[in-house]
């Protein structure tokens, strides 16, 4: 089965089982949870892969916040919108 089969037959389960559980409990919905993301992160993984990127890493890395504010930033922070 190919990555988009594949996403997709987990996909379609993932939704049947919401429709039809509409009285699960927290960990069943986590265990579906778990389960589905079970079947995509080996897809994830080797799509970041092939496009050069670390998985689970921010697209260009992780910015440089030494010294800054929480709201310093290129055009300055939250607080210059006044």
């Amino acid at each position: 089965m190919d990555d988009k089969a594949t996403i997709e037959a987990a996909a379609a389960d993932a939704l049947q089982f919401l429709e039809a559980n509409p009285e699960a409990t927290t960990e069943e919905y986590e265990a579906k949870q778990k389960e589905v993301e079970g079947k995509f992160q080996p897809i994830i993984m080797r799509v970041y892969q092939a496009a050069g990127g670390a998985p689970g890493g921010m697209p260009g890395g992780m910015p440089d916040m030494s010294g800054a504010g929480a709201n310093a930033g290129p055009a300055g922070g939250v607080d210059d919108l006044d």
